[in-house]
């Protein structure tokens, strides 16, 4: 049973996830934490690990999820749950888009939806920013907020942005110079 429920959590996410792997997160967050599968740092943490391991990030999430609930079959289950939306749409879509591209209802379907990946891929960016940037052990509130900022974990991402927008540090180089950072910043220091 678990199995078919991974399958369908992750058809639904593959299914819903319009405009990339970040615009999966929220929707990860809310099946994989309702059904008990993570914890929401978990599911921090597997935004982490599929950032920094080779290929798409919905395969690898879905993958690493998998695995961690049911093993290699969990793995096989959650890899397939989530690609197989994205199959039978592409391959409909791509049997009709370029006959009906120009027609002016599809564009506007496509205005439409463009600012909606946005606010996917800005509620990802606060999901992270809330795990990565405060300290998990103090409860948030406006009263006591520049107390739960981790100002070192601030620090990395301010000085790797710079890097990577400024100086086009590539963003492997500055994945393994972060961890670098983090053994010295929390394990050393």
């Amino acid at each position: 049973m678990t199995l078919l429920l991974l399958v369908w959590n992750f058809f639904q996410i593959g299914a819903f996830s319009i405009g990339g792997g970040y615009a999966m997160i929220p929707l990860i967050q809310k099946l994989i934490v309702a059904n008990g599968w993570l914890t929401v740092q978990e599911v921090a943490d597997v935004v982490a690990i599929s950032q920094m391991t080779p290929g798409p990030f919905a395969i690898n999430a879905a993958t690493f999820v998998g695995m961690r609930v049911s093993g290699v079959v969990g793995a096989i289950c959650c890899t397939v749950g989530v690609t197989l939306p994205s199959v039978i749409i592409v391959l409909i879509i791509a049997k009709f888009f370029f006959n009906f591209q120009h027609v002016p209802g599809v564009r506007y379907v496509l205005y439409g939806i463009r600012p909606v990946v946005m606010a996917l891929i800005a509620t990802s960016i606060v999901t992270i920013a809330q795990t990565a940037l405060f300290i998990p052990e103090v409860t948030l509130t406006l009263q006591n907020i520049l107390q739960a900022v981790d100002w070192k974990a601030v620090a990395l991402c301010v000085v790797s942005l710079i890097a990577m927008v400024k100086f086009k540090v590539d963003p492997v180089i500055m994945i393994v110079i972060s961890a670098a950072a983090g053994i010295l910043i929390y394990a050393v220091l």
